[in-house]
């Protein structure tokens, strides 16, 4: 019987690992479900003039839309040239299958 080689993990991908179940962690924090609208509804972070939410991410330059780092950590990167919109109409929503992206208006 072979013995197999032990799998060893890259530094960066337990980095990766370790930062996005953080920055999940966040989210799911700062978040309660609204039983009317089936919304996740963030409550932490920075407000916005416009209504938004943002949250400050330690060590990375900045604030971030709440839905915006939403989108991103439940469904990836956000093209070029695209934005995130509630489906919901709810602004604090940070229910992942609430976003879509859209081609911004003119």
């Amino acid at each position: 019987m072979a013995n197999k080689a032990k799998k060893v993990r890259k530094p960066q991908i337990v980095l990766w690992r370790l930062r996005h179940d953080l920055r999940t962690n966040v989210i799911a924090t700062h978040c309660s479900p609204e039983v009317d609208s089936l919304c996740w509804l963030y409550q932490g972070g920075v407000p916005l003039g416009s209504g938004y939410l943002a949250v400050n991410w330690p060590k990375k330059n900045g604030l971030e839309l709440a839905h915006v780092a939403a989108y991103k950590l439940f469904k990836g990167k956000i093209p070029p040239g695209k934005r995130v919109v509630h489906k919901c109409e709810t602004l604090h929503c940070v229910r992942y299958d609430h976003l879509k992206l859209t081609s911004p208006e003119k």
